[in-house]
């Protein structure tokens, strides 16, 4: 097989179900169904195109929303409750090479299978290079062994199909499996001759039984949205990163609480760990935060640290720069740091090149895996996009500084394939705190504190639960860090996520004044 294949993403979408009317397109976590396994085609790096075939215009519609094709509409004879999936997938390749071109697969994704991912794709993909294949089922195993199964005879008694498994224990039955109607990849002539999946040339890729839920009552919906639900709450809390600056020192205009203890500091790691965290930033420069970091132990998690600036007099710069990624190394106990960034933008124009050299450098060694710069303002990583190898940029973002966004880096950046960490999210914890509560200096901004309270009020929701989801809801922020000055803040966050799905419209409450946005500026204002 060759290296680069050509595939074609077909989702069947008929528009007539009798249980569930319009199943393909109903809300489904506040979207329409379909719209969830075409994002995960339209993320895939492996998909190049993607068509829907249905007879609904409402589908159709939809569909292209979405940004899947929908370039003909099914002909009413393979639109009714008698044909199958095979006859319609058929009719869209035969139009599709017609029209455009010869794929050299065909992925087939019902519009139910919100549960697919990208890494489902690629491992059949890649089990279709290995076996050969005419194609790749998605199956799941039955819950329990089919050897035991039974049934009502005649005489209306339970009788086994196959009485040899009588005494035979469930855990010595061979597993079995069904297909789990998620996804199909075949070749593009097994799909133009009309030839089933099932035969001896298949393959099967196994799907866990939690993310082949079969769509087909009102009960499958319900379950399937609430276990989906959880799904996506799981995945926005693997994009929350541990601050811990608090580890280290007392920090924040809202910290009341001083540095973290030993002792919280390990509860806030242990139920981080539960709620599926695993990234925790540092610094060099943040007091005795490694030094804790290391002690409460970080195997198996992403552990970001920074560079301070390098002090006046120091004639070996790399030989600097490598003593003291070694020494954070050793604080931490860990043997590779993820990510190494810069903690300082200000020596860059002057020694750029020495920090990418030596920084690559480290990655060479296997010391570090990406790198990067702790920004404060868009013309930092325009100024150091120039002079590094970026893999990694950290920069206030919050409901209120959104320079990233309206200046075009967010975009640029995530085109780049850099991660973007957002931070400050909470602007030092001047966003969580009440009205009342705001120091006098900050009355300037009046309106603003207004705007917010008003629009926090108005919607019923927690200014921590606002802060947290509003760079949640932008998809090129890969990691939101979040600072905890104790377990109760982290107990607030994890419960922010109970109403983490409901889609905000947040206020229009941008400001670009500095004096405002950035932190060092505050003991100047009156």
């Amino acid at each position: 097989m060759k290296d680069n294949l050509n595939i074609l993403a077909i989702l069947p979408a008929r528009g007539g179900s009798e249980r569930i009317p319009l199943k393909n397109i109903k809300e489904f976590c506040n979207q329409p169904m379909i719209s969830w396994p075409i994002s995960v085609l339209k993320a895939s790096n492996y998909v190049n195109d993607i068509i829907v075939s249905t007879e609904s215009k409402k589908i159709k519609i939809i569909a292209e929303q979405y940004g899947a094709t929908v370039p003909f509409l099914r002909p009413s004879e393979l639109a009714d409750d008698q044909t199958g999936t095979k006859e319609v997938i058929k009719h869209a390749t035969e139009w599709y090479v017609k029209n455009v071109g010869k794929p050299d697969l065909i992925l087939t994704i019902y519009p139910t299978a919100v549960f697919i991912t990208e890494t489902d794709i690629e491992k059949a993909i890649n089990l279709m290079r290995k076996t050969d294949s005419k194609s790749i089922v998605a199956c799941k195993e039955y819950n329990y062994p089919i050897q035991r199964a039974v049934f009502v005879n005649e005489q209306d008694k339970i009788e086994m199909f196959q009485p040899d498994y009588i005494l035979t224990r469930t855990q010595d039955c061979e597993a079995a499996y069904h297909d789990a109607a998620q996804l199909y990849l075949s070749k593009v002539e097994q799909v133009l001759s009309g030839e089933d999946e099932f035969h001896n040339n298949s393959s099967m890729l196994i799907i866990p039984k939690h993310r082949a839920v079969d769509i087909d009552t009102p009960d499958d919906f319900e379950f399937a949205e609430q276990l989906f639900q959880i799904k996506l709450s799981k995945e926005k809390m693997n994009r929350i990163a541990i601050g811990t600056v608090q580890f280290g020192m007392p920090y924040g205009v809202a910290n009341n609480d001083g540095q973290v203890d030993f002792n919280t500091a390990s509860k806030i790691v242990k139920i981080a760990e539960d709620h599926g965290i695993d990234t925790y930033d540092t610094s060099i420069s943040y007091g005795d935060s490694e030094e804790c970091l290391g002690k409460i132990g970080m195997k198996n998690k992403y552990v970001i640290t920074k560079l301070p600036q390098i002090p006046g007099g120091i004639t070996d710069i790399p030989d600097w720069i490598v003593s003291q990624v070694k020494s954070s190394l050793e604080r931490l106990n860990v043997n590779k740091a993820y990510g190494l960034l810069l903690h300082d933008s200000s020596q860059i124009e002057e020694l750029g090149k020495i920090f990418n050299k030596t920084f690559m450098d480290l990655k060479s060694e296997g010391l570090i895996e990406k790198i990067g710069l702790s920004a404060y303002t868009p013309e930092e990583i325009a100024k150091a996009s120039t002079l590094i190898d970026l893999d990694i940029v950290q920069v206030p973002f919050n409901i209120i500084d959104r320079r990233l966004l309206e200046t075009g880096w967010l975009n640029r950046l995530h085109d780049a394939g850099v991660e973007i960490h957002a931070r400050s999210i909470f602007l030092q914890g001047l966003l969580l705190l009440t009205r009342e509560n705001i120091p006098p200096r900050f009355s300037k901004w009046k309106n603003l504190w207004n705007d917010w309270h008003n629009w926090l009020d108005d919607n019923e929701v927690s200014p921590l639960a606002a802060c947290l989801h509003y760079p949640l809801s932008i998809p090129q922020i890969d990691k939101v860090i979040v600072g905890l000055d104790n377990i109760e803040h982290l107990n607030d966050l994890t419960q922010s996520f109970d109403q983490s799905n409901r889609p905000f419209i947040f206020p229009d409450i941008s400001c670009d004044d500095e004096q405002l946005l950035n932190p060092s500026k505050w003991m100047q204002l009156n």
